[in-house]
């Protein structure tokens, strides 16, 4: 049977720092979190209102003869905070602060700044990937209301809780891939 007996000092010093880093930020963010953004709805009532307004706006564009709004609405037990796009009335899609990619901008910048040394490369990575990440989850939560509409329901639940978290994780994996290449690139020069 395998036996993992790796002591403290034989962990590389880099592993120990990004280990280290990690756990303090996620402590912290979750405390800041929980305690005073949560509460608040800070950023996810926006994040999420974007994400709608996105959807709609972009689904508004392959399907022009229909009509594409946005409205918040309150849901179920416990309570949840949704905003919902409808397409001439309709509910087509309905988006919780858990769906508006904040979780996976957090998970993403935070890696970046774990990784290495805080430089410039690092901030250019964060200011282009966390929008990227909004725009990639519009395009999810669109192509979502598009199965909807066009009744191929089985495929837009299927996507929605598999394929499109695979997408979603692959291209933020994408993302640290090519800034840990090229921060190596960066550091040899």
């Amino acid at each position: 049977m395998f036996q993992f007996n790796l002591k403290w000092d034989q962990i590389p010093p880099s592993v120990k720092s990004f280990s280290l880093k990690m756990l303090l930020l996620f402590i912290v963010w979750e405390l800041l979190y929980l305690w005073v953004l949560f509460p608040l709805r800070m950023p996810d009532e926006q994040l999420t209102n974007i994400t709608a307004a996105g959807t709609a706006h972009l689904l508004s564009f392959v399907f022009p003869d229909n009509h594409f709004y946005c409205q918040s609405v309150i849901e179920g037990v416990p309570v949840s905070i949704k905003t919902i796009v409808l397409v001439n009335g309709i509910k087509l899609i309905g988006i919780a602060d858990g769906c508006n990619a904040f979780e996976l901008q957090v998970i993403y910048a935070s890696i970046l700044i774990c990784l290495q040394k805080m430089h410039r490369k690092t901030i250019w990575y964060i200011l282009i990937g966390v929008p990227l990440i909004s725009i990639c989850n519009i395009f999810r939560c669109s192509i979502i209301g598009w199965l909807n509409i066009t009744q191929h329901l089985n495929l837009s639940v299927f996507a929605h809780h598999y394929l499109f978290k695979i997408v979603m994780y692959g291209l933020i994996f994408l993302g640290w891939v090519s800034y840990t290449n090229q921060t190596v690139q960066y550091e040899q020069h």
